[in-house]
């Protein structure tokens, strides 16, 4: 064969490679496409289904809240057994969300939790040992609840959840369902009494003299202690049996603690109509698998 003939047969087989790996290319280009077409409408999916859900949550919140904090119960005194609740199972419990679909709701616990057992007390996702504690501050509910608190509650809120599915529909279904909380516990204390109501737990502090630490409750933890005056009893007769130091501050201002919850709840509801902040980019976003539908 001559040499020119074995150039022409090997160019012809090159050329046919090089078509094969262009066809094989433009096929994997397609099929990836076609993956991210169904990833992104899986993920649209997921929010509407999310979206969906917070919708008919928000039907009845009115009449189902105030019955979830009376399931609640209270803790004993003295305690017997831990007790205590986060805000994402109360929010799911509240609404009725599915099993299936709570993965995201629990990280809602950070933003609202109070839970007291005979070694530590947990709030906001902060367990601190009765052991590391140096003092506990009780103060009056009007302290704890004030526009700036609401503000700030909502800010990390908004800055602590990841992008995922329906982020923005369960930021107001939360916020619609703090309001509510509000509106419920204000139902169950005294217009009339300018006194500013029991004292609360307000901060816990612990650490060392050297990294000495505070923790404060935020608005779903003192909501509850409003409403169940045993979380105080509970909480200053652990503070004794450990040595701790309870401080409690008079109130700062001469306003019923009905009518400074009732401002809180009208805050939140218009936070709540206000568009919510996209995630923070640094936070890694949730996959689609942990945003279960219906």
């Amino acid at each position: 064969m001559k040499g020119k003939d074995l150039i022409g047969r090997a160019g012809g087989a090159l050329g046919r490679a090089g078509g094969a790996v262009t066809e094989a290319g433009g096929a994997a280009k397609d099929r990836a496409t076609q993956a991210g077409g169904a990833a992104k409408d899986r993920a649209t999916r997921a929010g509407d289904a999310a979206k969906d859900r917070a919708s008919d949550a928000l039907k009845g919140l009115s009449e189902r809240v105030p019955g979830m904090l009376v399931e609640i119960g209270s803790p004993g005194v003295p305690l017997e057994a831990p007790w205590g609740i986060g805000f994402g199972r109360f929010l799911a419990d509240t609404a009725g969300i599915p099993e299936k679909a709570r993965g995201v709701t629990k990280l809602l616990d950070r933003f609202g939790q109070l839970e007291i057992s005979r070694e530590h007390l947990s709030i906001d996702g902060n367990k601190v040992a009765w052991s590391d504690m140096t003092g506990i501050t009780f103060g009056s509910p009007t302290d704890a609840f004030t526009t700036g608190a609401v503000d700030q509650a909502v800010q990390r809120l908004t800055s602590s959840l990841p992008k995922f599915p329906g982020r923005k529909a369960l930021i107001k279904l939360a916020i619609q369902v703090l309001a509510t909380v509000c509106l419920a516990v204000k139902a169950t204390i005294a217009d009339f009494d300018t006194s500013g109501g029991e004292p609360i737990p307000m901060t816990i502090q612990y650490g060392g003299k050297l990294r000495r630490k505070e923790v404060r409750l935020g608005l779903f933890a003192s909501l509850l202690s409003v409403s169940k005056p045993d979380v105080a009893s509970a909480i200053n007769d652990l503070a004794a049996q450990h040595a701790v130091t309870v401080t409690v501050n008079k109130p700062s201002r001469a306003i019923a603690a009905a009518a400074a919850i009732g401002a809180i709840a009208g805050r939140l509801t218009k936070r709540a109509e206000e568009p919510v902040p996209e995630a923070p980019p640094e936070l890694e976003a949730l996959p689609d698998a942990d945003v279960a539908d219906d």
